[in-house]
Order: structure tokens, then C-alpha cells, then sequence
């Protein structure tokens, strides 16, 4: 709908540019049922920490779509930034179950 309405308008995006909107958006998208997850009863400390790894997620993306070169330091920050996000998650898969008991690396 944005997308028309904006050609509708005369406001073009430069060519090749339109899959980068419109991958962005996609993205974006996902950060709606992060907030409405907590709303439900997702811990809130969990989905801050998920969501606030969007942009080492981006400079990943970055890396591997565009070329683009971090140096050793954003490197570093960056496996440190997603480290800290699963400390703070603890998912069971690694820190193992609360409440004894076993809990399997795969789902079931």
C-alpha cells in the first residue's frame, strides 16, 4: 500500500533500491510481536535482549550481503553483544532446565 501510494505521489526510489525498503520493512516487522509477546507473558528481559540484537544482526547482514569490513574490535563487540543476549536469556538448551529436568537439545 505505501509503496503505490508513494509512486502515487511522484516520489520515486532510485533504482535497485526497492528490494533494500522493502527488505527493511520486512525486518521491521519483526519487532511488533516482540512487544506483543510480552504482552502475553514473554519474561521482559528476554525480548529486550532479543530485540536489542538488531544490530549486530545488521552488521552480520552487512558482512555477508554488502562486503562491508569491521575491524577486530566491532568484532570482538559484536560476538560480545550476542553472548550477552543469551546470558540474559538463558535458554534451557544451554543452562539447562529450572526445574531438573531434562530438556532436549532439538524440540521434543
Amino acid at each position: 500500500g505505501m509503496l503505490w501510494w508513494l509512486q502515487a505521489k511522484g516520489i520515486a526510489f532510485p533504482k535497485g533500491q526497492l528490494k533494500w525498503v522493502i527488505l527493511r520493512g520486512l525486518f521491521g516487522v519483526g519487532q511488533t510481536p516482540s512487544f506483543l509477546a510480552v504482552r502475553v507473558g514473554a519474561p521482559v528481559g528476554d525480548v529486550a535482549a532479543l530485540t536489542s540484537t538488531n544490530i549486530a544482526v545488521a552488521a552480520l547482514l552487512g558482512r555477508l550481503l554488502l562486503g562491508e569490513r569491521f575491524t577486530a574490535v566491532q568484532g570482538l563487540a559484536l560476538v560480545c553483544s550476542l553472548g550477552g543476549a543469551v546470558l540474559v536469556c538463558q535458554p534451557t538448551f544451554v543452562f539447562g532446565s529450572s526445574d531438573g529436568e531434562q530438556v532436549p537439545v532439538v524440540g521434543y
